[in-house]
């Protein structure tokens, strides 16, 4: 059992010194690409080639710190790890980075493939009391585009101000390559509320002693409108009562239309 600890130890160690080894002395371009194909006589140390990079501008002078470094193993993951963290602090946590088996990287140029997961479908699960179609036109990703996290928290937020659902995402492969579905888990309760209470601490008006009933109504004319209303009394009714309440319409361009109203 020594022994077997002892050559793994010293295989992981001789793995790290192959990974060190020099392979060429110096890195002089970098190119990323969306699909492997050569580029002749490139000018750039840098060059983005049929692939959409988040301010590219940006990202070349961040990637630049790479050029000019010995070429290794351990270079080639630093790359490849920078490139998926630098697109996930974009919004693009769903990247693919891979640098070609083959290429011949002698003349210091090296080939990076990105690929971002493409949105293959939206489905939704759950939804008892509200319609899935109009949940999944909530998001605003389309089939083949790229998916953008910050979008889909988004609509998620979006989603959830309606208070009696609650939904969440869920990203699972889809059924071409570089594709990924959406899959919007939707636990949601039956959309109205009644109550009624009593209420003994200080009120100027209304006295210590109060009384209140008011209903909720969350998915009105099955829309996601909603419509809350409140009745509010002192001890004895005749002292002081009064009513509030407000409804609210949801916009197709994710904005509200809010109407509020009080009487006593």
């Amino acid at each position: 059992m020594v022994f077997a600890e002892q050559k793994d130890e010293y295989q992981s160690s001789l793995k790290k010194e192959q990974n060190k080894k020099i392979l060429v002395e110096k890195l002089k371009g970098l190119v990323f690409q969306g699909k492997y194909s050569e580029i002749k006589d490139l000018k750039d140390p840098i060059v983005i080639d049929n692939v959409d990079i988040p301010d590219p501008n940006g990202f070349k002078k961040k990637i630049g710190k790479f050029i000019g470094d010995p070429i290794t193993i351990e270079k080639l993951d630093e790359i490849k790890i920078f490139v998926v963290n630098y697109f996930r602090k974009e919004g693009y946590p769903l990247v693919g980075v891979n640098i070609p088996v083959g290429q011949d990287i002698t003349d210091g140029d090296v080939y990076v493939i990105i690929q971002v997961a493409k949105l293959g479908k939206v489905e939704v699960e759950g939804a008892r009391y509200f319609s899935k179609e109009r949940i999944k036109k909530q998001v605003r990703l389309k089939p083949n585009e790229k998916i953008s996290t910050n979008k889909v928290i988004q609509d998620l937020e979006w989603l959830n101000d309606n208070p009696f659902r609650n939904v969440s995402a869920i990203y699972q492969a889809g059924d071409n390559l570089n594709e990924t579905d959406i899959i919007l888990n939707v636990e949601d309760r039956f959309p109205m509320r009644v109550y009624a209470g009593y209420e003994n601490s200080s009120y100027t008006i209304a006295g210590s002693s109060r009384f209140v009933a008011g209903f909720n109504l969350g998915n009105l004319f099955k829309s996601d409108q909603q419509l809350n209303f409140q009745f509010m009394s002192a001890k004895k009714f005749n002292d002081w009562w009064g009513v509030s309440g407000n409804y609210i319409i949801p916009l197709p361009w994710k904005n509200i239309l809010k109407f509020l109203g009080s009487y006593s």
